[in-house]
């Protein structure tokens, strides 16, 4: 709620500024008015182009706003109301998006068999060949699949598979790609990484098809035992791979 707060203070006085903007320039310089149009149809166009929600709303509502003042400066009164009401329902899905974008949790169940599965990778299969190309392959007989669940929607999924008395291999790691930059999973998973080590596991073994995840896990403290990307034959890493490993202890 408090960084709700700095929030909307911050969209409250950009607001104002712009009030104050446009009272100085009401009616003296028809180019910046004109500038101030051009910034709304960029700050638009732009927001066509984001997948993640929240940013699209943001950039909706800096454009909308914009759009606001440009109709008061050329005394187009109904573009300057229009806009103002499409910024008021902007900052109503801003409020809803807020309020929900913590409420994370996770499900484990049996992967094989699984219709739950199965619904899971018909919806996402053309993005997570983009990370395991291999994924079809995968034996789901003796694998457990985590969900990611958010507001109790299935946007993650985690298949692991117990190697050793004391290994997890996950084969499988991915997260929708329109979830991802969405706050309050890491202490999920690092809840779920305890409760593995209390159960005696020692060591996560994850095999890895693409450089840029090998890159994220190696920041989250993953090993590499070969030397450098020679085992990724294409530019994005879609064939071939590593293995990375993280104690547990």
């Amino acid at each position: 709620m408090k960084r709700w707060g700095h929030f909307m203070s911050g969209v409250f006085a950009t607001g104002v500024r712009f009030i104050n903007f446009a009272r100085v320039f009401h009616g003296r310089d028809a180019m910046i008015a004109e500038y101030i149009g051009y910034t709304g149809s960029l700050l638009w166009l732009i927001s066509l182009t984001v997948s993640n929600t929240f940013r699209l709303r943001v950039l909706n509502l800096m454009g909308a706003t914009t759009f606001s003042v440009y109709g008061y400066l050329t005394q187009a009164y109904p573009v300057c109301i229009v806009n103002a009401l499409i910024a008021l329902v902007d900052v109503y899905h801003l409020v809803r998006l807020m309020s929900h974008r913590g409420f994370f949790s996770l499900l484990e169940i049996p992967a094989n068999h699984s219709e739950f599965v199965k619904a899971f990778f018909n919806h996402y299969h053309k993005d997570i060949e983009k990370y395991y190309p291999h994924w079809r392959s995968i034996n789901l007989e003796n694998c457990q699949a985590i969900f990611t669940m958010h507001n109790l929607q299935p946007v993650g999924i985690c298949l692991y598979e117990v190697k050793a008395p004391d290994i997890v291999e996950i084969k499988l790691d991915y997260m929708a790609l329109k979830y991802k930059d969405l706050k309050g999973i890491a202490s999920l998973y690092a809840n779920y990484r305890q409760k593995w080590k209390d159960q005696g596991y020692r060591e996560i073994m994850v095999p890895v098809f693409n450089r840029r995840y090998k890159r994220y896990l190696q920041s989250l403290g993953y090993t590499d035992e070969s030397s450098g990307d020679q085992n990724f034959s294409h530019t994005d890493g879609s064939t071939g791979g590593h293995t990375l490993h993280k104690s547990l202890q």
